[in-house]
């Protein structure tokens, strides 16, 4: 990215993150059911501002039209799906809508031609369901290697370039990166 993009985008942020909530409670935005991950769902509109602003410099910016913190991901639900299904993760998550995090920054990873952009988010509730499935998980028979619950880089994506990027990418998506 070019440096002067890279100014305006932290200069936008910092005016962003000013205005942010910290500790949000999304308890009102419903819970929405996915068959091969957990996620907790956020009320996107929150998020939309600051994907239009990083969107006025970087014009090949893109979304999905929502926003989330992913709980378990996909990969990590094909392992843990050997002991126990999607419904029982859910109920083992029942609070998950009521968890609060807080909003650390704006990072950034990339990986070959794809960039994402995400808001770093520190939970220790969504930190404790994934430990609380891990548990249940271990005495059903799963391997301590097929599921590490404190491997765990909760974020919100605003947007990409491309296609976003993943912690099998490489992406560690916490403080480090954090944009400056």
């Amino acid at each position: 990215m070019k440096v002067f993009q890279q100014v305006v985008i932290a200069v936008v942020l910092s005016s962003v993150f000013g205005t942010l909530a910290f500790c949000q409670n999304t308890e009102k935005v419903p819970f929405i059911s996915h068959s091969n991950y957990l996620a907790m769902n956020l009320e996107y509109s929150k998020y939309l501002k600051t994907f239009s602003e990083i969107k006025a410099e970087i014009t090949e910016l893109k979304n999905r039209g929502e926003a989330h913190i992913t709980v378990i991901n996909p990969n990590e639900f094909k392992a843990l799906s050997r002991h126990l299904t999607i419904k029982e993760i859910e109920n083992i998550a029942s609070e998950i809508q009521s968890a609060e995090f807080s909003e650390i920054c704006l990072g950034t990873s990339e990986a070959g031609n794809k960039k994402a952009f995400y808001v770093v988010v520190e939970s220790e509730q969504l930190l404790q369901i994934r430990k609380n499935i891990a548990e249940v998980f271990y005495s059903r028979g799963g391997a301590n290697s097929e599921f590490d619950a404190e491997l765990f880089f909760p974020h919100i994506t605003v947007g990409f370039v491309v296609d976003d990027v993943h912690y099998e990418q490489g992406a560690r998506k916490d403080r480090r990166s954090c944009l400056k």
